[in-house]
C-alpha cells in the first residue's frame, strides 16, 4: 500500500503482502464466479505476509464495482473461467479412472 493504494510489484520485488493461487483460481476469483472466501477456505488462495494488509486488499478488489467493467470484458471473463474449471474437472475425473 502507498498513499491508501495499492501497488501492483514486479515478481522480484519484496512484498509486504502476497495472495497467491492457481491460475484457474485468480481468474475465477476476477470473474466474480467464485468470491476469495470461498477459494481461501478451499486452500486454493494462500496469504502471507502483513496479513491484515493482505485482507486489506482482498476487500478492496471485493468493493470494486464489477459494473464498471466494461460489459463484452465481464462476459468473456466469465466464460473463460467457466470453461477453465470444466476442463480442470474433466482431468481430475480422467485422473481418477
Amino acid at each position: 500500500m502507498e498513499d491508501r493504494r495499492i501497488i501492483v510489484l514486479p515478481p522480484s520485488a519484496d512484498a509486504e503482502a502476497t495472495i497467491r493461487g492457481s491460475a484457474t483460481d485468480l481468474l475465477r476469483l476476477a470473474a466474480r464466479v467464485e468470491d476469495a472466501d470461498t477459494l481461501f477456505f478451499k486452500r486454493a488462495l494462500q496469504l502471507t505476509g502483513d496479513v491484515e494488509l493482505g485482507l486489506t486488499a482482498r476487500n478492496l478488489l471485493d468493493r470494486m464495482p464489477w459494473e464498471t467493467v466494461p460489459l463484452g470484458l465481464r462476459i468473456v471473463l466469465q466464460r473463460i473461467a467457466r470453461a477453465v474449471e470444466s476442463a480442470r474437472e474433466a482431468h481430475r475425473e480422467a485422473c481418477a479412472r
